[in-house]
């Protein structure tokens, strides 16, 4: 009895705690001239994890260095939580193969993250929003890379 309610204890906390908002929720827009010189390479939806997340990412290169990429958000929509990242990771859960691109934005609206490529794309077809304080992953993408 006593295992069964540390579980569910662990759940409930893990799960409602990161409902503490401290993650910007005002509405972004992307400023197009920002990914001037940049090709589309793939579009996906994100999948509802522990928290609903909707819209679409987008992975950008630039044309003429292929060492910067850009994920678009698109009418991004994610509940609020505590010290929320963006990962790209090689699983669909942070691993030791991950990289965190920073801090959420914003809960919802589109914004850009401008990074340089680190090693070869295909090694990190997961994006991740991730409340790091809790270890719980609100939603997701999957590249086809």
């Amino acid at each position: 009895m006593k295992l069964y309610f540390f579980i569910l204890m662990t759940f409930c906390i893990s799960f409602f705690s990161c409902k503490k908002e401290n993650t910007p929720s005002e509405p972004l827009v992307i400023d197009n001239s920002g990914l001037a010189g940049f090709d589309s390479i793939q579009t996906k939806s994100f999948i509802s994890d522990a928290h609903t997340t909707t819209g679409t990412v987008s992975i950008y290169q630039k044309d003429d260095m292929v060492d910067t990429l850009a994920y678009v958000f698109r009418n991004f929509k994610t509940d609020n939580g505590p010290n929320l990242d963006v990962w790209v990771s090689e699983l669909g859960i942070p691993n030791a193969n991950y990289v965190n691109l920073g801090d959420l934005k914003s809960t919802n609206g589109d914004f850009i993250y401008k990074t340089p490529k680190v090693g070869n794309i295909t090694a990190y077809p997961n994006l991740l929003i991730w409340c790091a304080d809790f270890d719980v992953r609100f939603g997701y993408a999957v590249f086809d890379l």
